[in-house]
């Protein structure tokens, strides 16, 4: 009896924790630059207003693309605030979809009502070419 209620106990402590997304734990749930790469935070909703219906699922890729818009934005406002030569700006600016070509979802949660999605991508290259850290 006693191995009956430690399997039950155990095995409500395995379904409580995976449900909680401990996986992907709070302080990694961040939008920004750090070292090398550059981390955001996409919420697609998937209710399509023009078909007026909700959508059945959302792919990867469209969320990657979604995120490389994302952090296309974000790395564009960086560029502009931050460095003052402007010949170097506008080379940087050229260079940002080249840099945005991979990337990769680390967690992505879908839900009734929408999919969301932390995406990294990797900025090594961009980074050599600016003389500043890219950390926040």
């Amino acid at each position: 009896m006693r191995g009956k209620i430690e399997f039950i106990f155990i095995a409500s402590l395995m379904f409580t924790s995976s449900c909680t997304g401990l996986s992907f734990k709070t302080h990694q749930r961040m939008e920004g630059f750090l070292n090398e790469t550059i981390r955001v935070y996409i919420r697609i909703y998937l209710f399509d207003e023009e078909a007026g219906k909700l959508m059945n699922d959302i792919k990867d890729s469209q969320m990657l693309d979604f995120g490389r818009k994302r952090a296309s934005r974000l790395l564009e406002a960086y560029i502009i605030t931050e460095i003052d030569d402007d010949e170097k700006k506008m080379s940087l600016l050229k260079e940002i979809s080249a840099s945005l070509k991979g990337g990769g979802i680390m967690h992505k949660n879908c839900n009734d009502q929408y999919c969301e999605a932390f995406i990294d991508f990797n900025l090594r290259t961009l980074k050599e070419k600016i003389d500043i850290k890219l950390n926040f």
